[in-house]
């Protein structure tokens, strides 16, 4: 992590001091790749919770989003975002 905040000091003047990293152990889960902007990802959780429903699951924890495009760099029609939501059977 400290290799990492180094390396983004040594290009730019950024605070990294809210940096972290998070272990996530969330077992099975769904997800996807949203493409587009960040405000229309509602769209693909949607898609998500009906496909869980489809498969008999039920959401069983916080999802998440992994952002894979630099917004500074990408327009936003083609942010990519991993989009996951961890599940279980339905009881």
């Amino acid at each position: 992590m400290q290799q990492a905040r180094e390396a983004v000091l040594k290009r730019k003047e950024l605070d990294t001091s809210a940096v972290k990293r998070v272990r996530f152990e969330e077992g099975r889960c769904l997800q996807t790749i949203h493409i587009g902007p960040y405000d229309q990802v509602g769209a693909t959780y949607d898609l998500l919770l009906e496909q869980a429903a489809q498969q008999g699951l039920a959401p069983s924890g916080a999802a998440h989003e992994i952002y894979l495009s630099d917004p500074r760099r990408v327009p936003p029609d083609k942010l990519k975002t991993i989009v996951r939501l961890p599940v279980e059977e339905m009881r």
